[in-house]
């Protein structure tokens, strides 16, 4: 039976070491991630996206944009937070429409908050 010596150890150790740093280090992202990420973003997307906020911003005075957040509230920005519930019956009504961008089932309700600036604004 062989005796590992402490030189032999440490070598072993330190070639296991840098096998575990490489595989920690490397990153895959799969091709198909890349190019439906990247055909989501085309400019006819940007542009509609842009002509809601721009709807939006008709319907409700002082509309400033909105996002999603990861626990599935919708975020929407107004000026005037009297036009709160405007804004989230409008939102809400879009989202059940299909005719905003993300999908009904993954929107958990509307939260506005105040804005400094509305789009119309912010667009110039």
């Amino acid at each position: 039976m062989l005796r590992p010596n402490r030189r032999t150890a440490v070598a072993g150790l330190t070639v296991a070491g840098l096998m575990l740093a490489s595989c920690a280090e490397e990153t895959s992202i799969p091709t198909d991630t890349i190019v439906a990420n990247r055909s989501a973003v085309t400019p006819s997307a940007s542009r509609q996206a842009e002509e809601i906020f721009q709807e939006l911003a008709r319907e409700v005075p002082g509309f400033g944009g909105y996002y999603l957040e990861r626990d599935g509230s919708l975020v929407a920005y107004v000026t005037d937070t009297s036009q709160g519930d405007q804004l989230r019956q409008r939102l809400a009504s879009m989202v059940a429409a299909r005719r905003l961008n993300p999908d009904p089932s993954l929107v958990k309700g509307v939260e506005v908050r105040l804005a400094r600036f509305d789009f119309p604004s912010l667009a110039r």
